[in-house]
């Protein structure tokens, strides 16, 4: 399975999976709408008209291994306290977030 390297930063507004959920169809629409898909091909060789649409490919032997190498790879939002699984994020916990920025709300500034 290939990796990449890369991140992402969505201003929080209360709702980590609705965050989740706008940055990874403006992401689509970058790749697949505006046609800035670095490498020109297309996912399974069809056209998409929204993230959910990919969404159905992760099932697809070659796809699902090779994804989009972008935010709209991860679809799922878990809990603080769940295991870390693929294609997923999980928010940190307040403690965590202590212990790691020195506060529980960590700022732009804090991540960076």
């Amino acid at each position: 399975m290939g990796a990449s390297s890369w991140h992402c930063v969505e201003p929080y507004a209360g709702d980590v999976a609705a965050a989740l959920a706008a940055v990874r169809q403006r992401e689509f629409d970058r790749l697949f709408v505006h046609g800035t898909r670095g490498d020109g091909l297309l996912p399974a060789g069809r056209s998409f008209t929204s993230v959910g649409d990919l969404d159905d490919l992760w099932e697809d032997e070659t796809f699902g291994s090779e994804g989009t190498h972008t935010i709209i790879d991860v679809w799922e939002v878990i809990g603080t306290e769940a295991y870390d699984d693929t294609h997923t994020v999980r928010p940190l916990s307040d403690e965590e977030c202590v212990e790691i920025f020195g506060t529980a709300q960590p700022t732009r500034g804090d991540f960076e």
